[in-house]
């Protein structure tokens, strides 16, 4: 998937490809007793914060002539107590329509995928409690899985700590797909087990994950029993994977996983960096080599399963270099993107891509919030010739302001709000404003204008507080 501008997707790639994933950095020297005896002392009450945040969005299309009206509140929040015995952790959002829904027949490009109103959605509710010893974490709630492929479940996940190298871990519950219409509350189960091996330059980890799950099955058939219009499906799906680091400069991942009798993934990501000279290389490869259903192994568990998932090679490459000084930091970027399907044809959410970037950013010039970044890439388009274009963005970033004019070009682009939506060939301008009002409060402002099919403009307003 592209993420919303290039810059975003250099930066987010790379970190993608190795968080959670390297060695813990070797301990620090010890310190002398008396700063240690005041280091260890715990905090005398709970360590309590919570971000909020509402928006309100505004979307007008001129052709088809369309708009909507749309309004989110968030909410997370953390808490750890005094020893860190015990944690609990929160995340919700609430969706408010506020324009009726279009007619029926309507060519409505800005529907949703829920009609709900309101509609809420607990992404994560949990409590944790990490005594001392061979039993490490018992967690129950709504939560995120920590090994294996992403996904959100509501059960119970335990690690233990028999001896200091090696932890084993497992979990389940019911899957939670926050797209899914009608959902039943017992219909999906996930259930998952592993150990992990872990020293102090290298980690290697293996699982075992059952997952099942009712699909939509699209029979009319009143013979058929799943002619309810699903259909039960099990999957059992197992991996290996390994992470090494060599000093400051080399961290390496590999990955392998099987789903039944086949092969589903086979995966390797590469950093090299010189950090005094601020010179690096991040190379990500993945290959699918079958094609997967809808709930084989879903990708993230935010967001809508987008149907079949043909099989298919992802290709990211990125070479920099860095020069910082008192006239400012800035960096050159040289990298691609490669997406190509296997024996398959294109199809929504099944794209070929290829595209390659050189960009230069500018932050702090002259010592002072002025920053800056031009993109100029190459994109492949169906008929196999090449379309060159150029973005960029030119802002200013000190507190308590921040502000960014910018335009960005996408060959594909994936938007989740209320629906996932596929864009081809979309240009964007924007304008964004943020100001910090207070220690705890900041509010923003964003304008953006949309070329694909239609012409579409977004006016979103928000407010976010941090206590």
């Amino acid at each position: 998937m592209l993420s919303r501008s290039l810059a975003t997707l250099i930066a987010l790639l790379p970190a993608a490809a190795f968080a959670e994933e390297s060695p813990a950095a070797p301990a620090p020297a010890a310190a002398p007793a008396a700063t240690a005896q005041a280091v260890a002392e715990p905090s005398p009450s709970w360590a309590v914060s919570v971000n909020a945040a509402e928006e309100y969005r505004f979307r007008s299309s001129d052709d088809p002539s369309e708009s909507d009206h749309w309004g989110r509140i968030s909410l997370d929040l953390d808490a750890d107590s005094p020893h860190d015995t015990f944690a609990a952790r929160g995340s919700a959002g609430l969706w408010l329509r506020f324009n009726d829904l279009p007619a029926a027949g309507a060519n409505y490009g800005l529907a949703s995928e829920r009609n709900d109103n309101p509609w809420l959605d607990v992404y994560q509710l949990a409590a944790d409690w990490r005594p001392n010893g061979v039993f490490q974490l018992l967690r129950v709630g709504r939560q995120e899985a920590e090994h294996g492929l992403p996904g959100t479940f509501d059960g119970l996940s335990a690690t233990l700590h028999p001896i200091p190298m090696l932890r084993i871990f497992a979990f389940g519950g019911r899957t939670v797909h926050f797209f899914e219409i009608d959902q039943g509350v017992f219909e999906n189960w996930i259930a998952s087990a592993g150990v992990e091996l872990k020293g102090e330059n290298f980690k290697i980890e293996a699982d075992y994950r059952f997952l099942k799950d009712d699909v939509a099955s699209g029979s009319t058939d009143p013979n058929d029993p799943s002619a309810l219009g699903k259909s039960t499906q099990t999957n059992h799906s197992y991996g290996l994977s390994g992470w090494y680091r060599y000093g400051d400069w080399l961290n390496a991942r590999v990955t392998v996983r099987g789903l039944d009798s086949s092969v589903s993934l086979l995966g390797a990501a590469l950093r090299v960096q010189w950090l005094e000279q601020q010179l690096g290389l991040d190379a990500k490869i993945d290959v699918q080599p079958v094609e997967l259903g809808e709930l084989n192994e879903f990708d993230n568990p935010y967001f809508l399963t987008l149907g079949t998932s043909s099989p298919h090679l992802k290709v990211h490459a990125d070479a920099y270099k860095g020069f910082s000084g008192g006239a400012g930091e800035y960096a050159i970027h040289l990298g691609g993107d490669v997406r190509q399907l296997i024996n398959a044809d294109e199809s929504p959410f099944n794209r070929n891509l290829l595209r390659g970037y050189l960009m230069v950013t500018a932050a702090k010039i002259g010592g002072t919030g002025l920053f800056a970044s031009l993109t100029g890439e190459i994109d492949q388009v169906p008929d196999g010739k090449g379309l060159a274009t150029i973005g960029g963005a030119l802002g200013w970033d000190q507190k308590p302001v921040r502000v960014e004019l910018g335009s960005a070009y996408q060959r594909w682009q994936y938007v989740y709000f209320q629906s996932p939506q596929e864009i081809a060939d979309e240009r964007e301008f924007y304008g964004d404003v943020k100001v910090r009002v207070l220690s705890w409060l900041a509010i923003r402002a964003r304008y953006s204008y949309e070329i694909f099919d239609r012409r579409l403009h977004t006016v979103t307003v928000s407010l976010t507080e941090a206590y």
